[in-house]
């Protein structure tokens, strides 16, 4: 599956985590600049998207 499936469930999980820790990153920046240009609602819908990878990545590190 072109490197998407890894060996293991430890690898797969790993790599998961990842993407959530960098979609996390992703999304409060682009929060934080939507802040600077006074665009409260994009603002406000980046805030909530980048809690939820974060929750998602908090999940991850427990399995």
């Amino acid at each position: 599956m072109n490197g998407i499936i890894k060996p293991t469930l430890k690898e797969s999980i790993e790599m998961i985590l990842e993407g959530e820790l960098m979609a996390n990153k992703e999304k409060r920046e682009a929060g934080e600049k939507s802040s600077q240009w006074d665009l409260e609602d994009v603002c406000d819908f980046f805030k909530d998207s980048f809690k939820d990878e974060d929750r998602h990545s908090n999940i991850l590190k427990v399995s």
